[in-house]
């Protein structure tokens, strides 16, 4: 039998949505600042799912893509279980348009259990998961990227507790699915990091423009979401493509970690995210301020950059100017 939910100060019937906030903070002056939700409570029974945006505040695309699939897509009265909706996951670094909040250069931890006596930004953090997270079953935590970049998914094969459902989510999104192997230890996106912690099957996305609301990543986004909802059955209707143009690949690539520079300089891009890529094959070029090539970055094997980290290309000695993958 269906019956009512309460996450903060959010209570929502069967079949309707609720508007509220998970955890109020104070800043210095006493201004409150609050943690929005969406709380979507199904007709019927069915999974809990958890969808997020914006941890790094300055990705805004993440709040788009909660908005358009609680506020436009799915039907609280059609739906089998409950989705709760954290639009702005880290509102500190939200306001200021940072990564992380200024209060303590942190962005709040939400896929794990957090520190409740800790700083501002942890206790929000540990709001998320003690409130929502824990008790959910599956999440989609939505991020993005800087031009140029492409769009993926991000999988971690870590947790051998969640490893085969997490696999299945990635591959659902239709998005290029970025996984992290098994390594023998609990560490990694979407595992129960330690024993006794709930295993919560999860994926992360990776959008273009972060910081913009275009038809595009919110098209992406929204698709890859609602794909993951037809998987778990939540909601009718078939797992739709995504467009060709923007799934990259052979589509299941390896993550290979990241490219640093080992001159600083003004950063020359000469290959695009999603393009195969060969071993040895230059990337980037740094340039001095006297318009000098001082080193020419080259990929270490075959693979693809999945989004160029940059967001300056001003760089510096051992900045990480590339997110890279193996090719599969």
């Amino acid at each position: 039998m269906k019956t009512e939910v309460t996450f903060g100060g959010v209570t929502v019937q069967p079949g309707e949505i609720g508007f509220g906030s998970l955890i109020d903070v104070e800043l210095k002056d006493g201004t409150v600042v609050k943690l929005p939700i969406i709380v979507m409570n199904g007709a019927e029974d069915g999974p809990k799912f958890v969808v997020s945006g914006a941890v790094h505040g300055s990705e805004l695309i993440g709040a788009e893509v909660v908005r358009r699939v609680l506020r436009e897509k799915v039907d609280p009265k059609k739906l089998k279980g409950l989705v709760v909706g954290i639009p702005i996951s880290n509102p500190l670094g939200f306001q200021a348009g940072n990564r992380s909040a200024p209060q303590d250069g942190l962005f709040p931890v939400i896929n794990r259990p957090g520190d409740s006596g800790g700083s501002i930004t942890q206790r929000m953090g540990a709001a998320v998961w003690d409130q929502v997270t824990s008790k959910m079953d599956l999440r989609i935590d939505i991020h993005g990227n800087m031009r140029p970049c492409t769009a993926f998914c991000l999988c971690s094969l870590h947790d051998p507790k969640t490893r085969d459902m997490n696999e299945k989510m990635g591959r659902a999104t239709g998005l290029t699915v970025v996984y992290s192997p098994p390594t023998g230890t609990l560490e990694g996106m979407g595992g129960a990091r330690a024993e006794g912690i709930k295993a919560v099957y999860s994926v992360s996305l990776e959008l273009i423009a972060a910081g913009k609301v275009t038809e595009v990543s919110g098209d992406l986004g929204t698709r890859a979401v609602l794909n993951v909802m037809k998987l778990w059955s939540m909601i009718e209707g078939e797992i739709e493509k995504q467009p060709e143009e923007y799934v990259w690949g052979p589509g299941w690539v390896q993550n290979a970690g990241r490219i640093k520079v080992n001159r600083g300089g003004i950063l020359h891009f000469t290959k695009d995210p999603g393009e195969f890529i060969k071993g040895g094959e230059t990337v980037a070029k740094t340039y001095n301020p006297y318009g000098d090539i001082v080193e020419e970055i080259k990929f270490p094997h075959d693979g693809y950059i999945r989004a160029w980290a940059a967001a300056h290309q001003a760089v510096n000695t051992g900045s990480s100017i590339a997110y890279i993958t193996h090719d599969e």
